[in-house]
């Protein structure tokens, strides 16, 4: 068959067809500086059907006594930002310092801050709709909680309860004690009809949504704050590993990680307690820490050790089956300053130092990386808007602009089956 010549024209219009598909290259779109308060993050959440962004900065420092003497204290400003430009639309103050993310549900904004107050916005303009303030001032209490929302309830820690309040006017629907331990994060996650959340440091609790009952508790020693839940699953981290309970009756469905392995070093005992060492090192899976659930699959933090030698390894992202957690997708090596991973549609989002990476979420494949200009260090997790991604770090909070618009999805702090908090 004879082959047919190419017009220059027609090469050079495919050409610029074929460079017009392609991805843009990530690049600043705004920063809205303004560095973090001392020893608190911000924290960001995006609205895509507000087109705007909401964000937490250090407000206004006051001066204030108490028997114990005279104190300073640093307050918030939540802020609402257009998502294009960066441009402050409406701003509110608050006293106190905000330590826990915002919650954006049905039109309203939700800010908790760090003594027990409770504040609700409209998240279009920002008027003040109603606010609850503690009988007592709790002092120095540290308050921090990843509030969640379903329906017309909100859920979030007070103190020592967990209370279930309505989105309408912020009224009690109920209330349940908790053991609850300071400057520790207690994150109630929706699960079907279901409410999750750690009791102090040794157990995991079920409530009923409704009426705020104990269903299930279920002992676990040394569980971190973090839960990610849905219909079929629970999923809960300690230091060494990860469990999965089945939401309905707190039964273990699996349980993946490894205690840290004790060896004498001594070569003829080695060989006696595990012959294994005969043909090679003893691999060991320890820091388990699950991060997000997307689909049928987990995405978890985790460390691989060589005993007996004990060396450390770098860390690593790791894909698993949710149902079995044995089948591994795949895994990436992450950097020693990995502060958090977010799900942003086909892809995966890690912050690690001053650079956010993009991975592909089936394969765990490189998409690209970038280096935010300026920063010393990104704070948590970013976020992924409709090809934009916030993210926010010592100098403030940045927007890229990716150009791919499939990019988005939502932070992984807060109220879902594939939300999640960052490794700290």
């Amino acid at each position: 068959m004879k082959k047919l010549a190419v017009p220059a024209v027609l090469a050079v219009g495919c050409l610029a067809f074929a460079l017009a598909q392609a991805p843009a290259p990530v690049r600043v779109l705004w920063t809205f500086a303004g560095p973090s308060n001392p020893g608190y993050e911000w924290v960001t959440l995006a609205a895509a059907e507000n087109n705007l962004v909401y964000a937490v900065k250090p407000g206004p420092s006051w001066s204030f006594a108490t028997e114990n003497g005279q104190f300073k204290e640093t307050g918030s400003t939540i802020t609402a930002l257009e998502l294009g430009t960066g441009g402050l639309t409406w701003a509110a103050e608050s006293r106190w310092p905000i330590l826990s993310p915002l919650l954006l549900t049905a039109g309203r904004l939700v800010a908790h801050n760090g003594y027990g107050e409770v504040l609700c916005f409209d998240a279009r303009n920002g008027k003040p709709l109603w606010k609850i303030e503690p009988e007592i001032h709790p002092g120095g209490w540290d308050e921090r909680t990843m509030p969640s929302a379903q329906g017309e309830s909100i859920f979030l820690r007070e103190e020592n309860e967990i209370v279930c309040r309505s989105i309408k006017d912020g009224k009690a629907v109920w209330r349940t004690a908790v053991e609850a331990v300071r400057n520790r994060r207690v994150f109630p996650a929706a699960a079907g009809d279901r409410l999750l959340a750690v009791n102090s440091m040794d157990a995991m609790v079920a409530l009923d949504m409704k009426t705020g009952k104990v269903l299930w508790r279920k002992k676990l020693d040394g569980i971190g704050e973090t839960v990610l839940a849905g219909p079929s699953f629970a999923l809960i981290s300690n230091a060494d590993r990860t469990f999965n309970l089945d939401p309905a009756s707190g039964r273990e469905i699996w349980n993946f990680g490894q205690p840290p392995m004790k060896f004498e070093f001594k070569a003829e005992t080695m060989k006696q307690q595990d012959p294994r060492r005969l043909h090679g090192p003893i691999w060991n899976l320890e820091g388990v820490k699950a991060l997000a659930v997307q689909g049928e699959r987990v995405f978890v933090f985790q460390k691989r050790v060589m005993y007996p030698q004990g060396s450390p390894f770098m860390p690593e992202l790791a894909c698993y089956d949710l149902a079995t957690v044995g089948d591994m997708h795949w895994s990436q090596s992450l950097g020693s300053e990995f502060r958090g991973l977010s799900i942003a549609g086909p892809m995966i989002l890690t912050v690690e130092g001053r650079t956010i990476i993009a991975r592909s979420a089936a394969e765990g494949r490189l998409a690209w990386e970038f280096e935010v200009p300026g920063e010393k260090l990104l704070q948590g997790q970013a976020l992924a808007v409709g090809g934009k991604i916030l993210v926010v770090g010592s100098m403030g909070l940045t927007c890229l602009e990716t150009g791919d618009p499939l990019l988005t999805g939502w932070a992984q702090c807060g109220g879902g089956p594939s939300r999640s908090g960052a490794v700290r």
